[in-house]
């Protein structure tokens, strides 16, 4: 809540979060009053107006928000190791960070290069390619057309 409350600071549209008018940052310093949007029943237990204006002044730290950035930009919750395993027990997904790009095939077939017709003589995709009919070949054996290409 604080690197949200702080964000008009470090866009320096203002000098302190309090004075950001359309911030929840306004409300919890005690600069204006709630619109009822805005719960501060459980807010209040552990916060006061002095206490968070303290807390916004301290600021944060550069590990943390790089921490919140990444975390952002991949779209994997933030917290510790413990918490996302929680996480991915509850909604059944992996959530944790995994390396980009497409999965590497484990098993390629090196006979899958060669095109098969039932009824007629295998095909080479240099030949298939050379006659002009598709512009690239499949990985997996499926009849090419026989019709020469539209003008």
């Amino acid at each position: 809540m604080r690197y949200t409350e702080l964000n008009p600071v470090r866009a320096a549209l203002v000098t302190d979060a309090g004075s950001w008018p359309w911030s929840s940052a306004a409300v919890h310093c005690g600069e204006t009053a709630g619109d009822g949007f805005l719960d501060m029943g459980p807010w209040r237990h552990h916060w006061s107006a002095d206490t968070w204006r303290a807390y916004l002044a301290a600021g944060e730290e550069q590990t943390n928000l790089a921490a919140i950035r990444r975390c952002t930009y991949t779209g994997c919750p933030l917290g510790t190791a413990e918490f996302i395993r929680q996480l991915e027990q509850k909604t059944r997904r992996c959530l944790a960070v995994r390396k980009g790009g497409h999965p590497r095939k484990l098993n390629e077939d090196p006979r899958q290069a060669e095109l098969t017709f039932s009824g007629y003589y295998p095909l080479s995709s240099e030949h298939v390619r050379s006659l002009g009919y598709v512009s690239s070949v499949p990985t997996k054996a499926r009849p090419v057309r026989r019709t020469p290409p539209h003008r």
